[in-house]
């Protein structure tokens, strides 16, 4: 957790071109970040169970051809 920018920092930097972020808990800023970039961002159903708010303006917010859902 709170890693992001820092993994994403190195895979901009190592010219990665492919990568997902999993169970991506960080703010919308480093979201749009990471999907400017062109990456992914994974989410899974206990972000979106209702206890989590965050999770679930995430998952509104996501563009669904940027999106992963895990089973």
């Amino acid at each position: 957790r709170g890693a992001a920018m820092t993994l994403l920092d190195m895979l901009v930097g190592a010219k990665m071109g492919r990568a997902i972020f999993h169970w991506f808990h960080g703010t919308l800023d480093e979201a749009r970040r990471i999907l400017d970039q062109g990456y992914f961002l994974s989410v899974n159903p206990r972000m979106i169970d209702g206890s989590d708010l965050h999770g679930i303006e995430l998952v509104k917010w996501l563009p669904e051809d940027r999106l992963l859902i895990e089973t």
